[in-house]
């Protein structure tokens, strides 16, 4: 907002926000933490396994299948196969509590998911690079 007029912030508010911002990652992973919950899994073990495979195996073949069709050179191909490949972000489980989703499904989700990316990119680099 104070861009149009080049007017900087204080120091005090650049460095308060600054450090605020700074912090935003690490609680979003500590909330995430906190509300994993093995019993969230009851009656959705299907559901986290469907969502967790489309995410980490369906999503990078369809980014390799629409760059191969746009006829992409290999470094945005790659990069594309990469940023579908990488697990879901924190903030999603932000976000589902705030929509009033299943908070705790989606941190175990979540969980689940950077788990399996450990192999899942390792395999996506290893096999579907160019």
């Amino acid at each position: 907002m104070l861009e149009p007029f080049a007017a900087p912030l204080p120091k005090p508010v650049d460095l308060s926000l600054s450090r605020l911002g700074s912090c935003a990652l690490p609680i979003g992973l500590l909330c995430v933490g906190a509300t994993i919950s093995l019993r969230a899994l009851d009656g959705a073990k299907k559901l986290v396994v469907w969502m967790v495979a489309s995410k980490l195996l369906v999503l990078p073949l369809s980014a390799l299948a629409i760059a191969h069709f746009m006829g992409l050179p290999p470094l945005e191909t790659n990069m594309l196969i990469l940023f579908a490949a990488v697990p879901t972000a924190s903030s999603a489980h932000v976000l589902a509590g705030r929509m009033g989703g299943d908070a705790q499904l989606v941190a175990t989700t979540m969980s689940t998911g950077t788990l399996v990316a450990a192999l899942s990119l390792t395999l996506c680099i290893r096999y579907l690079f160019i």
